[in-house]
């Protein structure tokens, strides 16, 4: 069993996906901040797992309380290591949705969720307050309140007319060869400079998607995108949908709006043909509720100038490390082995 790669890692508590260039059979934690310690904790020590074993379990050594001792090797079932490739990602629990904020933005409650900043989750066959709108959607965990709230970057205070009742959740790795349809968002929908012909908005998903998914990153100045607007959204002329429906815009900046956590997730697009008028594109009261029915962009390959999410192959080779393996605060270093056959 050979060390093919090794690294360390400060912890801060919360799953991670490292991503590595091949796949491998075994992985290691060892805990560099305690060793010698004799204080009164049980900080992790020592875990590994190997790729045969099932997702999310380790063998793991804690520290024995006040003395520079270990104890007994232990192992667990869940949080542990999983380890996975984009091409064939885990699959996740489904999980019951007890109910959401209609707030900016939205705050969801599930027994146990699981889910870290970052996850990536997607909704099914919501009910209260129009939250049918979000079924389908996938969403970009932005926060984590306790162990049965997490917070999407949707604006519910605009988007929903009540409070979200049930429904379901599922934490999924999106595939990074396909091109991501993202709803442009309610909140300070998208205004139009006739004169430098630039429109601005905000995305309802943060397409920065912060250090602990390393499976996308953020939109690129350069890269373009196509507009894709319904007929119901917004009748005063001359911003009518069949006026920019289509439309190719290329990216001239990325910010973040207020109200998202600082994600990076309001765009400006230099459209691709001249519209001389200065107006808001606007949600229509009591719009349909399908994804189909929402604006939306979408990545373009073929007249791209730059490789953005839908076109670079952002696909990995890695490894789930759970929050079951490691100990806040404390520095590890990690191994990642591969055994030949003779």
């Amino acid at each position: 069993m050979a060390t093919i790669l090794t690294g360390s890692f400060v912890s801060d508590g919360t799953q991670f996906n490292l991503a590595l260039r091949s796949g491998y059979d075994m992985f290691q934690l060892v805990n560099i901040t305690d060793v010698g310690s004799a204080a009164a904790n049980t900080n992790v020590m020592r875990a590994w797992g190997s790729s045969s074993m099932p997702d999310g379990s380790a063998y793991l050594n804690l520290k024995t309380s006040g003395a520079a001792t270990l104890a007994l090797e232990s192992m667990i079932t869940t949080a542990g290591f999983t380890f996975w490739d984009s091409g064939n990602p885990p699959t996740f629990a489904v999980n019951t949705v007890i109910g959401g904020t209609a707030a900016s933005p939205v705050v969801i409650n599930v027994t146990a969720h699981g889910y870290a900043v970052g996850d990536t989750v997607i909704f099914k066959n919501l009910t209260g307050g129009g939250s049918q709108s979000l079924s389908g959607l996938q969403f970009t965990v932005i926060a984590v309140g306790d162990a049965d709230h997490f917070t999407i970057p949707f604006d519910g205070a605009v988007g929903l007319t009540g409070a979200i009742t049930g429904g379901s959740v599922t934490k999924i790795i999106p595939n990074p060869f396909a091109p991501r349809n993202i709803v442009i968002g309610q909140t300070a929908l998208a205004t139009l400079n006739g004169v430098a012909n630039q429109l601005t908005f905000n995305l309802n998903e943060a397409i920065l998607n912060g250090t602990t998914n390393l499976m996308f990153g953020t939109y690129s100045v350069g890269a373009k995108l196509r507009l894709n607007i319904p007929t119901s959204f917004n009748t005063t002329t001359p911003f009518l949908p069949t006026t920019i429906n289509s439309l190719i815009g290329t990216i001239t900046a990325v910010t973040a709006q207020g109200g998202y956590n600082s994600f990076a997730n309001q765009v400006t697009v230099q459209l691709s043909t001249p519209i001389a008028a200065s107006t808001l594109l606007q949600y229509p009261v009591g719009a349909a509720n399908f994804r189909r029915s929402y604006p939306f962009v979408s990545d373009i390959a073929e007249v791209s100038t730059i490789l953005t999410e839908a076109e670079d192959n952002k696909g990995f080779l890695g490894i789930t490390v759970g929050t079951g393996v490691q100990t806040t605060g404390k520095l590890y270093q990690w191994f990642a082995r591969k055994g030949y056959s003779l």
